[in-house]
């Protein structure tokens, strides 16, 4: 991979370990899945949940913000904040408030 950090620290791995180009693939890729696994705890990934919450709160139901962060703060990983961040959407889209309080904690 030319000129990426990532791309320049493989080939610095398998020049300096003398592995092979598949070796040096895998490695490529463990890395960036080690990289991307954590990418939903940046706020830049965060915030593009919270728009479609917000988008689901029509009515203004519950604070937002602080309901992004429940459920950010319960999920231990990426698909676990993803699924209930689904669910509180859905939730909050057909007016299932009994659903939404389990995610709000109201």
């Amino acid at each position: 991979p030319g000129g990426s950090i990532l791309g320049t620290a493989v080939q610095n791995v398998s020049s300096h370990f003398q592995i092979s180009q598949a070796s040096a693939y895998v490695v490529n890729v463990n890395m960036w899945m080690a990289l991307e696994n954590q990418h939903w705890k940046t706020e830049s990934f965060r915030l593009q949940l919270l728009s479609k919450l917000r988008e689901a709160n029509v009515n203004n139901s519950i604070n937002t913000s602080d309901a992004e962060n429940k459920v950010f703060q319960a999920a231990s990983s990426k698909e676990e904040y993803l699924t209930n961040m689904a669910k509180l959407i859905l939730a909050l889209e057909i007016k299932d408030f009994r659903e939404v309080r389990k995610f709000c904690g109201d």
